[in-house]
């Protein structure tokens, strides 16, 4: 009777112990999912932040060529702008001279 019962815990044991080694593989395994699930999602989040960098950067030099461009196209229109400017100061100065000497003589 008492070899019975000895024999009967250890089979009782072992089948703890197999399911205790299987639960354990088991989270093992588990843990080995969730830390490669986290490892891709932050891959994936660090892939997702250098595209929009990139696509910031992208839009940055597109706005500055556009703007280049712009500048380009108007600035003949300014120097000229600017010249008309400068004529009209100097037309009005020569009119207060001459103004200025019919007043003297």
């Amino acid at each position: 009777l008492a070899r019975a019962l000895d024999r009967r815990r250890a089979a009782v044991r072992a089948r703890l112990d197999a399911k205790l080694a299987e639960d354990q593989q088991l989270r093992l395994a588990s843990r080995e999912k969730i830390s490669n699930a986290i490892s891709r999602g932050v891959q994936m989040l660090r892939n997702v932040d250098a595209q929009g960098e990139q696509m910031a950067q992208d839009a940055r030099r597109k706005g500055a060529e556009r703007a280049q461009k712009v500048f380009d196209e108007l600035r003949p229109l300014l120097i000229r702008e600017r010249r008309l400017d400068l004529l009209a100061q100097a037309e009005q100065e020569l009119k207060q001279r001459m103004a200025k000497d019919a007043e003297k003589k």
